[in-house]
């Protein structure tokens, strides 16, 4: 495809705020993205707190899950979210995959070191699920300082702090992964001069914000979607900044309804970045 100075599909103008995921969808294969969406790709089933066997219908791959001492299991569009309410304070909650399957600690697109979020591989090295970030409370509330463990095929737990109230409470969640699913399957909604002129707002997240993976597909999805088929994001150094702005917002605003990302802003060190909430 060529791209001329003025893209012949130029986005703006709010034009994809109340756009339905089926429209969105219509929109980014006339631009001749290919997409899905992760609700129409994946079948989830919950067998027991036990078992989940999730179907991934792009590929046709099916990952069966076992699941030790879980109180809770909740399934999700894109996975499933586990809970365990432990009264002597030791985790015992337990993921386990396939024995053929690797686990690893999730890197940033750069390369850098994780969050501690993690990334789930087939036998053949493909991603297939990631993790978000164990959330570890004791009686009172109290927040507790965790982390994932990785034992072969199996997540686990750990709790590093040593006071705390019994009972307490562990959760995390664990999501396919959709290599090709559009903007749709992961913010209510998205558009250029919702907010400010100029600016790239991605509405409410519909993926959880702890794992770099599905926040990387997000940012794929975006930077398809709307580069450079928008007039106010064409240049690499724009890119640069918005994918800077993007996982400032990723690490540090995810409590804000909406992110809003602008071309305009210049390329910062992070520390200027993180200083500036984000858009500096």
């Amino acid at each position: 495809m060529i791209i001329s100075t003025v893209p012949a599909f130029a986005i703006g103008e709010s034009e994809l705020i109340n756009k339905s995921q089926i429209e969105l969808h219509n929109i980014e294969k006339s631009k001749g993205i290919e997409t899905v969406s992760i609700k129409d790709t994946l079948e989830i089933e919950k067998e027991s707190n036990e078992r989940i066997t999730v179907l991934n219908k792009e590929d046709n791959k099916t990952i069966k899950v076992s699941i030790n001492r879980a109180d809770e299991v909740e399934t999700t569009e894109d996975g499933f979210k586990i809970k365990e309410v432990s009264n002597k304070g030791n985790v015992k909650l337990e993921t386990k995959f396939p024995v053929n399957y690797k686990i690893e600690y999730a890197r940033y697109p750069d390369g850098t070191e994780g969050n501690g979020s993690l990334v789930i591989m087939d036998q053949n090295g493909t991603i297939v699920a990631s993790t978000g970030l164990p959330t570890v409370k004791d009686a009172t509330g109290k927040e507790l300082n965790a982390s994932f463990i990785i034992v072969d095929n199996s997540i686990k737990v750990s709790v590093e702090d040593s006071e705390y109230i019994a009972p307490i409470t562990t959760e995390y969640g664990v999501y396919a992964s959709v290599a090709k699913a559009g903007v749709g399957s992961y913010f209510v909604y998205s558009a250029f001069n919702y907010t400010y002129k100029g600016s790239l707002t991605l509405g409410p997240r519909k993926f959880d914000e702890g794992s770099i993976t599905k926040c990387t597909e997000a940012w794929n999805a975006v930077y398809k979607l709307f580069y450079p088929y928008s007039p106010y994001w064409t240049t690499a150094t724009q890119t640069k900044s918005m994918k800077n702005q993007y996982w400032c917002h990723a690490d540090f605003a995810k409590n804000k309804k909406q992110w809003n990302l602008e071309p305009k802003r210049p390329v910062v060190s992070w520390a200027k970045m993180v200083a500036a909430k984000c858009n500096p």
